[in-house]
């Protein structure tokens, strides 16, 4: 640990807490194990890791000068971006003597980097206001992944953390998308979801990405050249079926057929990608437009035509309301969308599990 590592890490040892408070006698039973406390820890393993995370913490209550804020946040080497709109209303509560101690404060991890608090520190820094806050330190490291999931730390702001630079919010929208697909859930693979509904967590799409890091940073950087000049699909299914058409069928190929639906260069008259193109062209000056999941068949569609060698047909259509939902399919058109689960095999739910076994 560096000289000011060490200062940083002594100033939290050394500051001086404020004085506790009694606990309210309405909590006093609550706060105390249960009578079956050991029958609940063994029907629920999960609680050994908590209990063990809350042995390694170490929280106090600290008085946070400015000075104290600007050498904490030299501990902020890998952080998110900073959001001016939380910093600006922040600095506001500070400046007006409203910002009030709560259990929302400070964290480092246990390699003393600042995990959570950079918006309270920089807005006390620029307030000129010190303030009493909560501080933890010792935390573990993997806790980036969920701090402020319900509120503001986006999938992207966990993969900037981790040191993933270029594209995240792509990368992040494609791991989703690619989540729901394993999960056997295609409504929610090509609509986007809120993080809840889905259970495609921060921690989630961290794992993903990480065991195929190459692959999502070459399907995202596609992925945007490919929306810049053609926009009619959104970068999440743009991504996320370039990525199957990438890994599960021919990269070259996945390659091709995005360069082509992007410049339509050198294509004869009816082939399928020029046909897409018209229908996208019409949907933009149209008053009643194609519902995105239409749009989005009519592109698998085209893929499919195209990966199997079909460069002249008569008409592209889909209904809804005639055929089911079009399967990604290779060069001998078989669907390869039952082997997307490969990707991430713990997360298939058990009926999903039971129907591969069978098929």
């Amino acid at each position: 640990m560096s000289n000011n590592s060490s200062s940083i890490v002594a100033q939290k040892r050394n500051a001086q807490p404020a004085a506790q408070p009694a606990i309210p006698a309405f909590l006093e039973l609550q706060i105390k194990n249960p009578v079956n406390f050991q029958e609940i820890l063994d029907k629920n393993p999960h609680l050994e890791k908590q209990l063990g995370v809350f042995a390694q913490m170490k929280p106090k209550v600290i008085l946070i000068t400015p000075e104290i804020a600007g050498q904490w946040l030299e501990q902020n080497t890998n952080n998110r971006k900073v959001d001016s709109k939380t910093e600006r209303h922040y600095i506001n509560q500070m400046e007006q003597d409203n910002w009030l101690l709560s259990h929302q404060g400070i964290a480092f991890d246990v390699n003393d980097i600042l995990q959570d608090g950079q918006h309270r520190l920089r807005s006390i820094i620029h307030s000129g206001k010190p303030q009493y806050m909560l501080v933890f330190s010792n935390m573990p490291e993997e806790n980036f992944t969920i701090l402020d999931t319900a509120k503001s730390r986006r999938a992207a702001d966990v993969l900037f953390i981790a040191g993933y630079k270029n594209n995240t919010g792509v990368i992040s929208m494609i791991a989703d998308f690619l989540l729901s697909m394993i999960k056997g859930n295609i409504g929610r693979a090509i609509h986007k979801s809120a993080k809840k509904e889905s259970g495609n967590t921060n921690a989630l799409v961290l794992r993903l990405v990480q065991k195929y890091v190459d692959d999502f940073e070459a399907a995202a950087q596609i992925t945007v050249e490919t929306y810049q000049k053609k926009p009619y699909l959104n970068k999440r299914n743009l991504g996320g079926y370039y990525f199957l058409f990438s890994k599960f069928v021919n990269p070259a190929k996945a390659r091709e057929f995005m360069h082509l639906y992007a410049t339509g260069a050198n294509l004869p008259q009816g082939h399928p990608i020029l046909h897409l193109h018209d229908i996208y062209e019409k949907d933009v000056h149209s008053r009643k437009k194609l519902k995105n999941s239409d749009k989005i068949a009519l592109f698998v569609k085209t893929w499919n035509y195209f990966i199997t060698g079909e460069t002249q047909i008569d008409k592209l259509k889909f209904s809804s309301k005639r055929e089911s939902f079009p399967e990604v399919l290779n060069e001998e058109g078989i669907n390869v969308e039952e082997h997307v689960y490969v990707l991430f095999p713990e997360l298939v739910p058990q009926e999903l599990k039971e129907e591969l076994e069978t098929a």
